[in-house]
């Protein structure tokens, strides 16, 4: 009877091998993953009456649980401006009178070394070539 030449194994950990050596001579040895995102947890009080679009949101998340999304997506555009957010990985928001408390999840990206970090954008004209 014929046996395989390699195990299942060790051809998964020769690939990992090969791979990882590749990334570490070219000189690309940027590692994203896990640990390369912080867990934040925030919770926001909106006061009611508050502006018609929020209002609108709030009547929304409280005739439906599914629409409470778009609450917590406007309220972490708004109070967590400047953050470099990746996504946001839970939302809860509980009435108490006329206070709206507003519960998001979301990860940030990581600047712990060997994390990618996003290139900085440079506005128009305030970078690249000179004329002199």
């Amino acid at each position: 009877m014929a046996r395989p030449l390699q195990s299942v194994a060790a051809v998964r950990f020769g690939i990992l091998a090969v791979t990882a050596a590749l990334g570490v001579s070219s000189g690309c040895a940027v590692f994203t993953g896990p640990g390369c995102t912080d867990h934040q947890d925030s919770t926001w009080n909106v006061q009611e009456p508050t502006n018609p679009s929020a209002t609108i949101m709030i009547e929304d998340c409280r005739d439906d649980v599914d629409a409470c999304t778009d609450l917590c997506t406007t309220e972490l555009d708004q109070n967590a401006s400047g953050v470099d957010i990746v996504q946001m990985t839970g939302c809860q928001v509980r009435f108490d009178g006329s206070t709206v408390h507003v519960e998001v999840k979301y990860d940030t990206a990581s600047d712990s070394p060997g994390c990618d970090q996003p290139e900085p954008i440079e506005a128009p004209g305030t970078g690249g070539e000179t004329n002199g």
